[in-house]
């Protein structure tokens, strides 16, 4: 079909060659992206929770990684006694119009599954969904983020994307301009902004693959790039989500959903 733009006409099946200097791709990166990322952004973000006393104070973010399975910090949910104290919430944000969306409160259920890791190396707990407390959403409604093992979704200069509640506020996101400055075994370290509150936070990918569980904010270890060289930058770091699936899969408890 031929349409016309700027008085030259073209079909829209082909993509009409560069004819002067007036567009430019500028920087370091190339920042186009399908259309769809928006949508997949919206989908993925449905599944992100404030992790919250009975009262209303936020302490952390998590997601769901299955239809009854919750994932944040060890540090944000360190034991089944202190799960037992919180809640999750979901759509904790703003509507299109700016409007806030009524939230949905869920317990938690850590006597039907609770699996946690302290070490510092991969700082996560996952725990089970109870009952809903108040709000009219469904929990099957949020969906949830499959998570894998695959420790080929990322690569050094990709920027990530989080959502997130950073100090407890309704649920953000930062986008794109959040490089990843370095890999270790069981983290990612990356220029990006968070806040307390956002521990427990999904680090995705281009694609909104979770590539790590934000942990922690700020030079929170001797870095090295991979030249061995010291890395000179303030980063916040993530644990890598393949890093916490082998360790889940190797645990004696298993991760069946209840």
């Amino acid at each position: 079909m031929l349409q016309r733009r700027r008085g030259v006409a073209y079909d829209d099946a082909v993509r009409l060659a560069p004819t002067s200097g007036a567009e430019k791709v500028w920087g370091k990166t190339i920042d186009f992206v399908d259309y769809v990322f928006l949508e997949r952004g919206m989908r993925a973000g449905r599944a992100v929770a404030r992790v919250a006393t009975p009262d209303g104070q936020g302490i952390g973010t998590g997601f769901m990684v299955s239809p009854r399975l919750f994932i944040t910090n060890n540090h944000v949910l360190p034991n089944a006694n202190a799960a037992r104290g919180f809640v999750i919430e979901f759509e904790f944000e703003r509507d299109a119009r700016g409007a806030r969306k009524p939230v949905t409160r869920f317990a938690l259920a850590p006597q039907l599954c609770f699996v946690t890791n302290h070490e510092d190396n991969l700082d996560c707990t996952v725990v089970a969904v109870g009952e809903r407390l108040s709000g009219a959403g469904e929990l099957a409604a949020y969906g949830h983020l499959p998570i894998s093992g695959a420790r080929d979704k990322h690569a050094l200069g990709d920027h990530v994307n989080i959502i997130q509640h950073p100090d407890a506020r309704l649920k953000e996101a930062v986008l794109r301009e959040n490089q990843l400055v370095a890999r270790a075994k069981t983290a990612l370290h990356y220029v990006a902004d968070t806040e307390p509150g956002s521990s427990g936070s999904p680090v995705f990918n281009v694609l909104w693959d979770v590539v790590a569980l934000h942990h922690w904010g700020g030079p929170h270890r001797d870095l090295v790039d991979e030249a061995g060289q010291p890395l000179k930058k303030t980063v916040n770091e993530g644990i890598r989500i393949s890093a916490i699936v082998v360790d889940l899969n190797t645990r004696k408890t298993g991760l069946a959903a209840p």
